[in-house]
């Protein structure tokens, strides 16, 4: 957080006025939707993810940095969406 303190307001301001929910209309791609109850974007996982009812969920524990914090989750989450493919 101390090394971080510029860049990383500026990376919450990007996806924050970013047109996410556009984007995600528009990808073809298979998708993975993965969260944390605590991270930051939770309270709106549910409506990028009623975008495309087609892409898989998953939902790791953790806070906002869950590949730390959850790292066997984030890797068990990812491994049953490959599988899936």
């Amino acid at each position: 957080m101390a090394r971080n303190w510029r860049g990383r307001p500026q990376a919450y301001r990007a996806v924050s006025f970013h047109d996410s929910m556009a984007l995600v209309k528009k990808l073809t791609c298979p998708l993975l939707f993965m969260t944390t109850p605590e991270d930051f974007f939770y309270p709106s996982f549910a409506d990028v993810c009623a975008l495309r009812p087609d892409g898989k969920v998953a939902i790791v524990g953790g806070e906002n940095l869950p590949t730390l914090s959850d790292p066997r989750g984030v890797a068990a989450g990812i491994a049953k969406f490959l599988k899936g493919l």
